[in-house]
């Protein structure tokens, strides 16, 4: 609960000398950004509360856990710092200590720092002038925007769990005969987006600027803990491959970029085992899926070096290696491996059924052998066969999709699309249109809770996805989240996901906007969506082990992270027995007994029975779920004024249990 007060950022207007300027009266600060309960988090969680009383008077300040969060960043300030003279905050910490505060500016291009001793109780007011912040790593004020704390230095001693500091009332001076024009990273990122449409292809201008300086020789991990760190080199590889080697990129034939793509290359076909695995068990931490998600960028990464003279003669070195690692796809997809469930669940398993269409087209091509394009399309139309009725596809077995693998499935594809026309997959792709306009909020936020129970999370959109169904689909309403979303992206580009969006760009265009309000039957989770203002809400039946038949989200129009609450739903856990995880019976069958109902533009209700079951993945073969003796009922009706709904658990015989708990799942 909070009482009524607020912490400002305050921007001073008066000009003149420093000390003389400090000292004039609060009338000469004017309230720029309220730090309220209702301000962007700073660090994206880190939020005000009622703070510690300063002159005996209450405060409402930033909440700051130091050795849980030891780095916060506040949202974009301005657009730069060029015109600022001075930054001023109150601190209050519990004692004297014996390091310093880092105080930052932060932004792109490195940043400016500035330390502060911590030598005293309670409450203090700080005034560190521009000149004592020094740059680090080439950084320059007009690449800064935000102010930062850190409290991790080198020789610092561990920090106590417990401490909790308190920020408040953070101010800006501007410079004599300057003002500042506060700003937030949405403003920021829109017009540089804007600004790079105008020239031409945004993405591929960012992958070039990327790699604009000389960059230094390949050089791997200094040690493998993970196999996903494979992945994460062969991504960056086929990014820089294109900047290298692309007729397109200006950076093309650069010798730096060559050398270090060929010797990158080199490195990963050598960690490729005889068998052609990078991952086989552990360790290194992985698992099957690591080989389809390095192959795929590594065999673009090596078409596209091979348009240089240093790739062709690289081939021969790297021809064979990949013909086994290739084979060992084949084989998994025959299902010869018992160690890959991926390839196990091949034709029911979307994402990783792209990796091998993308593989499989490669290697068509760098090896001339028509059997394997056949072999990409046979997979792509299987995945086209799992398409659900508004433009999901399925993402294991039968279950719904999930915002995050749809963005991997529509980037993936959009590539094997863009290098064979293959068109099943042109019209597959123009098929999802519906997708993103039903599972994204206004600001581009994807709703988690009609997700599979293992997926469910709060996390942003890529937006390589949203470029890709916006010149796929040529929908009007993806164009629209496209640019809602590019709002909340830092221009920047890396990755091999760069390479593969490229060609989809669309251009400014503004699209269509989301209606709203609205209510509206989605056919990919057997449900009901609506809309009221920021108030996203929804009912499913879902497609079997559901720990969820209703969920919503309230977002923020102005934060570039956006959900500001939400509900995955409620459920009923009875437990079986005492251990750490404390798992019992919580999930429903395969098949439930569920009715689902809409009243038009007014509100969606859903039904359902069915017996508990315990924690179970609803995967490739789709599990059984037999009659347990609890049977639970759920109720649930969603409008626009809220949620609304009723759980009932029944124990239709003797049944065992330790203790009945409910959830409510945010």
């Amino acid at each position: 609960m909070y009482r009524t007060c607020f912490a400002s950022l305050l921007v001073l207007a008066a000009v003149g000398c420093l000390e003389k300027t400090i000292a004039q009266d609060a009338e000469s600060w004017v309230v720029a950004d309220k730090i309220t309960p209702l301000s962007e988090p700073w660090s994206v969680i880190l939020r005000p509360d009622e703070g510690p009383k300063r002159d005996g008077k209450e405060t409402c300040a930033l909440h700051w856990p130091v050795a849980a969060r030891p780095g916060p960043n506040s949202p974009v300030l301005l657009p730069h710092f060029e015109d600022v003279a001075a930054v001023r905050f109150w601190l209050w910490i519990d004692g004297p200590k014996a390091y310093k505060l880092n105080v930052l500016l932060t932004g792109s291009g490195g940043y400016f720092n500035s330390t502060v001793p911590l030598d005293w109780t309670g409450w203090k007011q700080l005034t560190v002038p521009i000149e004592r912040f020094g740059s680090v790593r080439g950084a320059k004020l007009a690449d800064m925007r935000r102010l930062s704390f850190r409290m991790q230095g080198y020789g610092q001693p561990e920090l106590p769990r417990e401490m909790v500091w308190w920020v408040d009332d953070v101010a800006l001076l501007p410079k004599p005969g300057r003002t500042l024009a506060l700003t937030s990273s949405i403003e920021v990122n829109r017009g540089i987006w804007m600004g790079l449409a105008q020239k031409g292809n945004p993405l591929a201008q960012l992958l070039a600027r990327a790699y604009e300086s000389r960059v230094a020789p390949f050089k791997p991990p200094e040690k493998i803990t993970s196999a996903w760190q494979y992945r994460t080199v062969a991504q960056e590889l086929a990014a820089l491959a294109w900047a290298a080697c692309d007729p397109a990129s200006p950076l093309v034939g650069r010798k730096d970029l060559v050398q270090h793509l060929i010797a990158g290359i080199d490195w990963l076909v050598a960690e490729c085992s005889a068998e052609g695995w990078w991952w086989k068990k552990n360790p290194p931490t992985g698992d099957p899926n690591v080989n389809r998600f390095v192959l795929g960028p590594l065999l673009d990464a090596v078409r596209f070096a091979r348009m240089r003279p240093e790739g062709e003669t690289g081939w021969p070195r790297w021809r064979d290696p990949l013909d086994r690692a290739i084979e060992l796809q084949r084989a998994a997809y025959r299902f010869e491996l018992a160690w890959d469930w991926g390839g196990k669940a091949g034709g029911e398993y979307a994402n990783q059924d792209a990796y091998l269409v993308i593989v499989a087209a490669l290697s068509a091509q760098l090896y001339d052998r028509p059997a394997d394009q056949e072999l990409a399309a046979d997979m792509a139309r299987k995945i086209a066969s799992n398409l659900l009725p508004d433009g999901g596809i399925r993402y294991i077995g039968i279950t719904n999709e999930a915002p995050v693998y749809h963005s991997l499935n529509l980037t993936v594809l959009g590539r094997y699309a863009t290098l064979t026309r293959d068109p099943v997959v042109v019209k597959l792709l123009r098929d999802t249109a519906p997708y993103w306009p039903l599972v994204l909020s206004a600001e581009g936020q994807p709703e988690y809770w009609s997700d599979v129970w293992w997926k469910q999370t709060w996390g942003y959109v890529s937006r390589n996805g949203l470029i890709v169904a916006a010149g796929a689909t040529g929908d009007p309403r993806n164009q629209w989240l496209l640019w809602r979303v590019l709002e909340r992206s830092t221009p920047i580009a890396r990755g091999w996901g760069t390479v593969c969006a490229m060609p989809y760009w669309t251009g400014a265009e503004s699209g269509a906007p989301l209606p709203d309000p609205f209510v509206t039957a989605d056919g990919n989770m057997r449900g009901v969506r609506g809309r009221a203002g920021n108030w996203y809400y929804g009912v499913c039946i879902g497609r079997g082990l559901r720990n969820t038949f209703c969920g919503g989200m309230i977002t923020h129009p102005t934060h570039s992270r956006p959900v500001w609450t939400a509900v995955r739903g409620l459920q009923i856990n009875v437990l079986q027995r005492r251990d750490r995880r404390m798992q019992g019976l919580w999930l429903s069958q395969i098949e439930d007994h569920a009715g689902l109902a809409m009243r038009p533009e007014v509100s969606g209700a859903v039904g359902v029975r069915y017996r508990l079951q315990p924690r179970r993945i609803n995967g490739v073969p789709t599990p059984e779920t037999p009659d347990s003796p609890w049977q639970v009922t759920q109720v649930w009706r969603a409008a626009g004024d809220g949620l609304l709904g009723m759980i009932v658990l029944e124990a239709l015989e003797d049944a065992p249990g330790i203790a009945v708990q409910g959830r409510i799942a945010l």
